[in-house]
């Protein structure tokens, strides 16, 4: 029952211009290019049980998004550190270090912990079972190479 009344809620939202982030919010953007931002309102609704009725809560939910990727901040970290003789590890690094970023490819978010600088094309990783090369994983998921 609960499930269906979800359905619904999501199936009257649809008609805007709405991208479903999670099960629960759903965002549209609004550009502001001369900033290089996108800010992102949106619901956060839930559905649940209480006492002997159903409630629905809405919420209203913003987020201000950043349209660099990563590395667009590697490259600027780079040049900044050319012009102040800095190591351009350290300055990504903590560039980087505690914030979220979008993936384009199923649109989750994933907050970055830290930064292996030993790691190359032909490093290896547990994937499904097998030891795979970051190349081949490439190749095989996002049809590209790694330099």
């Amino acid at each position: 029952m609960l499930f269906v009344e979800l359905v619904e809620v999501k199936s009257v939202l649809e008609w805007g211009t709405f991208v479903e982030l999670t099960l629960t919010i759903l965002w549209f953007q609004v550009v502001i290019p001369t900033l290089n931002l996108e800010v992102w309102p949106g619901y956060e609704t839930s559905i649940r049980q209480h006492e002997h009725e159903v409630l629905l809560g809405a919420n209203i939910s913003h987020r201000i998004m950043r349209n660099a990727t990563c590395l667009d901040v590697l490259r600027d970290c780079m040049s900044k550190a050319q012009q102040t003789h800095e190591d351009y590890r350290a300055l990504f690094t903590r560039a980087v270090l505690g914030t979220s970023v979008l993936t384009n490819y199923n649109n989750e978010f994933y907050q970055i912990d830290d930064v292996d600088w030993t790691s190359t094309p032909e490093s290896t990783f547990s994937w499904r079972g097998e030891t795979v090369k970051f190349n081949d994983y490439m190749q095989r998921v996002r049809s590209c190479r790694g330099r």
